[in-house]
C-alpha cells in the first residue's frame, strides 16, 4: 500500500538517537511505525516493565513523517516498511528513563514471591514420590 503523506510515531533508545529533520535509517531495513501516539506509548510502557527475558527497552517516542512511502503491512495500529530512508523525524514527543531496580526493591520482591515458590516446590515434591 502506497501512502502519499504518512505521519506516525517511532520508538528509540540510547542505541538509536535521531535529531529533528534527520532520516530514520538506511533503505532496506524493516521498521515499524505506530499509527498513533497511544500505541507508541503503550509499546514503550510494555518495554520498560520488569521482565526476565532480554528485550529492547525503549525510552523515546518520536513523531515522524514520510512522503510516498510503501507500507508492506498494517496491523494493530502498526505500519511495517522497508523504506526507513523515506522517514524523517519531526522531533521527540516523549522521553522516559527506565526505572532501575534497587537492591531493596529486589529483596522486597523476593520476600513476596518466596511463600508462593515454597508452596509450588512442596507440591511438586509430593507428586514425585
Amino acid at each position: 500500500m502506497q501512502i502519499n503523506k504518512m505521519v506516525g510515531y517511532m520508538l528509540g533508545n540510547s542505541s538509536h538517537v535521531v535529531g529533528r529533520g534527520e532520516q530514520w535509517c538506511d533503505a532496506g531495513i524493516q521498521v515499524f511505525v505506530c499509527a498513533n501516539q497511544d500505541t507508541a506509548r503503550a509499546i514503550l510502557d510494555a518495554s520498560q516493565k520488569e521482565s526476565l527475558e532480554p528485550h529492547i527497552v525503549w525510552t523515546t517516542v518520536y513523531r515522524v513523517q514520510a512522503k510516498n512511502i510503501n507500507i508492506d503491512k498494517f496491523e494493530n495500529d502498526l505500519m511495517w516498511t522497508t523504506q526507513g530512508d523515506k522517514i524523517f523525524v519531526d522531533g521527540p514527543v516523549m522521553y522516559r528513563e527506565p526505572e532501575i531496580m534497587t537492591e531493596q526493591r529486589l529483596l522486597q520482591n523476593a520476600r513476596l514471591i518466596r511463600p508462593h515458590f515454597s508452596r509450588l516446590m512442596n507440591n511438586n515434591k509430593r507428586k514425585v514420590r
